[in-house]
């Protein structure tokens, strides 16, 4: 019961991490701002890291940054993503497996490629244009949301 209060009220992503300002993917960062910005999630343009850090509640009352800061846009922080296509149902044999490492935002772009590099296409020819429209045989959104689901703590 105690450890269950004590990791109730010291959450994982709320603690603090090791890493500094400068430890920050800022180019990351500001993509994040970017689109929150044209999906109306976001109401306020990108300054700098400290502030949009704070404005993200990324940043502890001690100026820390903490863990959730880290694994979102930081340069180094340890988290991986293993990509496999496996040769048959029985996942004993690997066609391909690629690990990489990154922080969750650009690991969800790498698996959005490696998937949609290693799944079928279909071509659409009734796009009422000359252009054929490339479909995927999976949503691209339901690939993301699956990697977007993907990462635990």
């Amino acid at each position: 019961m105690i450890l269950q209060t004590e990791r109730k009220n010291n959450k994982w992503e709320e603690l603090p991490s090791n890493i500094a300002l400068d430890d920050i993917d800022e180019e990351t960062l500001k993509k994040f701002i970017e689109k929150g910005n044209k999906k109306g999630r976001i109401n306020y343009e990108y300054t700098s890291k400290e502030d949009i850090l704070k404005r993200l509640n990324l940043i502890d009352n001690n100026g820390k940054i903490k863990n959730a800061g880290n694994i979102l846009f930081g340069k180094n922080p340890n988290v991986e993503l293993r990509g496999a296509i496996f040769a048959t149902e029985e996942k004993t044999t690997f066609l391909d497996m690629q690990d990489y490492n990154g922080n969750i935002f650009k690991l969800i772009d790498i698996g959005e490629q490696y998937i949609s590099k290693n799944i079928r296409w279909s071509a659409n020819f009734n796009t009422g244009s000359f252009a054929r429209e490339d479909v995927p045989e999976i949503p691209m959104t339901a690939i993301r949301e699956a990697l977007c689901n993907a990462f635990r703590t």
